[in-house]
């Protein structure tokens, strides 16, 4: 897959993104204003961008590319053709590179059954530290309770 749009993708995809919202049958001339093409409010500019960046039949998408808007917020009718498809030939990146830098590491079987193993040894070794700790405990509990009832017979034994 290419790395980047070609000059001629990025010049199709802003004719198609203009002309579909503008209806403009003008030959496109990468020095001329979007405004020549029929782009004259915010609304219109916000329109151009939606389609460059998610239309799958005029924008970046249809050639499997993928586009921030951010990269076109400055989008107006003073923005010349050239400009627009120059930024989108820049900052437009194949969706294989979008998938990867979102998608979830893919573990091997062996990293997978090594880390089952390290979570194994570390939850034996936390159940032998409670179990230990749990018998002297008990054992603990067991001496006191014998010298509390020690000291509890002998007071008794005394007070007879």
């Amino acid at each position: 897959m290419p790395q980047r749009l070609t000059a001629q993708q990025s010049l199709t995809i802003t004719g198609d993104c203009v002309r579909q919202v503008t209806s403009s049958s003008r030959p496109l001339n990468p020095t001329e204003a979007l405004v020549m093409y029929g782009v004259n409010s915010a609304h219109q500019a916000s329109a151009v961008r939606h389609n460059v960046v998610a239309n799958g039949s005029n924008g970046v998408p249809r050639f499997n590319f993928s586009l921030h808007p951010g990269f076109l917020a400055t989008l107006s009718g003073s923005t010349t053709i050239g400009q627009l498809a120059t930024t989108i030939r820049q900052n437009s990146i194949p969706n294989l590179v979008v998938a990867a830098s979102f998608s979830a590491p893919v573990m091997t079987g062996a990293e997978t059954l090594a880390a089952a193993s390290v979570k194994f040894a570390e939850a034996s070794a936390l159940f032998s530290q409670a179990m230990s700790g749990g018998v002297v405990g008990t054992k603990r509990a067991a001496k006191k309770a014998a010298k509390k009832a020690g000291r509890a017979a002998r007071k008794s034994g005394k007070a007879r």
